[in-house]
């Protein structure tokens, strides 16, 4: 609603609005030198906002597309895929998004890098785990008795049945890349 870095002293510690003698021209009060408090929160939220959605798309994408294809395909597909996320899993986070971020430098593009690829694992561990288990559903058995083509089946049968645990994960997961970034 504000100028996030206008200064006004004359407004400066102004009681939040609900506060006796608050006003809600400023709902969340003023600091010392008498900015907005509100518009200072949402101005910062910004970039914490923007980072945490976007890990969780590019990381919820990747990891669900490769947990698809572990889970869907089976036998060696499936071992190589969940060999590789339990290789990604074992090797500390902490410790590569240092090395990236040492080597490349700081930005809020390698920031997104290294938090996607230090959490596409949990997509695509959660996705393999439930394709495994619709994948042995009447259902899915009958559209691939029928002759339905592989793209179908995961479409119409499969991803319905992602929707609900993913958006959780998504949920949870922003939360995390926020406070990790």
């Amino acid at each position: 609603p504000h100028d996030p870095a206008a200064q006004s002293l004359s407004d400066r510690l102004a009681p939040p609005g609900w506060a006796a003698d608050g006003t809600w021209d400023h709902p969340l009060g003023t600091d010392n030198l008498g900015r907005d408090v509100l518009s200072r929160l949402i101005f910062g939220a910004r970039v914490s906002l923007t980072v945490g959605v976007v890990v969780v798309v590019v990381a919820g994408t990747f990891g669900t597309l490769l947990g698809l294809v572990a889970g869907y395909a089976g036998g060696r597909t499936n071992s190589v895929i969940m060999r590789v996320v339990d290789t990604q899993l074992a090797f500390p986070g902490l410790l590569l998004a240092l090395i990236i971020l040492a080597t490349v430098g700081p930005s809020m593009t390698t920031v997104i890098i290294v938090l996607a690829l230090n959490n596409w694992m949990i997509y695509a561990r959660v996705t393999q785990g439930i394709v495994l288990s619709v994948k042995e559903t009447p259902y899915v058995e009958a559209a691939e008795i029928v002759g339905c083509r592989s793209r179908r089946v995961i479409g119409r049968h499969i991803l319905p049945n992602l929707a609900a645990p993913l958006s959780t994960l998504a949920t949870l997961e922003f939360a995390a890349m926020v406070l990790s970034e």
